[in-house]
């Protein structure tokens, strides 16, 4: 007798991170796999798309109209709300969730930490945010505090409201999760030699080792699909020569 059933495949839901620098096409991408997901789950509930850019209606809204998939767009930032809404997302309000970009959410979460009540009060601005009239603020950005650089302590117990709040709940997740997420380089010390009066000698330095994805430290590998996105520069419809001595037109093609 067998030990184990074999039961037929269930449906599995996505999960996806995209992240690149602006202009990289991560919104558009994710709006295809949005899609799809949409319609391989055969999802009669509206997708839930948070949008922290504000930029969906712009350039998004005509093409899930023309796909007739149906969206329910929220505009914000907060890490409260945020959460709030992955929470009912995840108890069947729908079947496809969706964040552009996780950035801004976690940036949000990372300044109430920051700008809490023990955060001095601006000395340009003199706690108004504002100055000659009504320009923001260049060193508090209208925030009418100086954001404070936040101890271990305090970065222990960001991450750790990040990773209750929404990593956790990512990895078990019943819907299909995608999000998209901007990217910054990553500096380490390294050790460097050089040679001075004869000798070899070494100094610490500070060195970029790689990018990340500005959101939680491990954010971006919880998903079980990271697609890096970033532009390729093309030469279209332009004539002349490149520097390497080449046409431009050739250039084009081989692109």
């Amino acid at each position: 007798k067998m030990l184990f059933k074999i039961k037929p495949r269930a449906y599995v839901p996505l999960k996806v991170a995209l992240e690149g620098p602006a202009g990289g096409g991560k919104s558009r991408t994710m709006a295809e796999l949005v899609i799809g997901a949409w319609r391989e789950s055969k999802s009669l509930l509206p997708v839930w798309w948070v949008d922290t850019e504000y930029k969906f209606q712009k350039t998004l809204a005509p093409f899930f109209a023309t796909a007739k998939v149906p969206v329910k767009l929220y505009l914000t930032r907060s890490f409260v709300e945020f959460v709030t809404l992955f929470h009912q997302a995840n108890e069947g309000a729908t079947d496809v969730f969706a964040t552009d970009s996780i950035t801004h959410v976690f940036q949000d979460l990372t300044e109430s930490f920051s700008l809490s009540e023990e955060a001095p009060r601006c000395p340009v601005c003199r706690g108004t945010g504002k100055v000659r009239g009504e320009l923001l603020c260049v060193r508090c950005g209208g925030r009418k505090r100086v954001p404070k650089r936040l101890g271990p302590a305090e970065l222990g117990d960001r991450n750790r409201q990040w990773q209750m709040n929404f990593s956790d709940m990512l990895v078990v997740s019943p819907i299909n999760v995608l999000f998209t997420g901007r990217v910054q380089t990553d500096f380490s010390t390294i050790e460097e030699e050089y040679v001075e009066g004869g000798e070899t000698k070494t100094k610490l330095t500070l060195a970029a080792t790689g990018k990340k994805m500005q959101a939680g430290r491990d954010t971006a590998y919880e998903p079980d699909l990271l697609l890096w996105m970033e532009q390729k520069e093309r030469h279209v419809g332009m004539s002349g020569r490149h520097k390497t001595g080449k046409k431009l037109q050739e250039i084009t093609n081989q692109a």
